[in-house]
């Protein structure tokens, strides 16, 4: 089984502010599917960003934003570690899906 994650942006959840188009909260989604058995799970969270006090020099205008740099940086907030759980994580769950060691429903003898 072989896992490719996607990750995304939710365009329709991003938060600006009004005054300097500073981005303060991106929501993202990765989408897994497995390469053989063509099983997909998605994971979704956001994040949020605090404005500092002076704009960065390398700060870059809301319309010029592109989604990979909206990628970028919720990853860098998320932190590689937690990035590789959430890959992780949707791997180990599409296991589950194709292979699962659990079932819901009462027996069928209770009618």
């Amino acid at each position: 089984m072989a896992v490719t994650s996607t990750w995304s942006i939710n365009d329709n959840a991003t938060k600006r502010l009004v005054a300097d188009d500073y981005i303060i909260e991106l929501v993202y989604r990765v989408d897994g599917v497995d390469d053989t058995s063509n099983t997909k799970y998605r994971s979704t969270g956001s994040v949020q960003f605090t404005k500092p006090s002076s704009l960065p020099s390398d700060f870059i205008a809301f319309e010029s934003v592109t989604k990979d740099n909206a990628i970028a940086w919720v990853k860098a907030a998320l932190g590689s570690d937690q990035v590789t759980a959430t890959e992780a994580n949707i791997a180990t769950q599409i296991g589950l899906i194709d292979t699962p060691v659990e079932k819901v429903g009462a027996p069928t003898s209770w009618g």
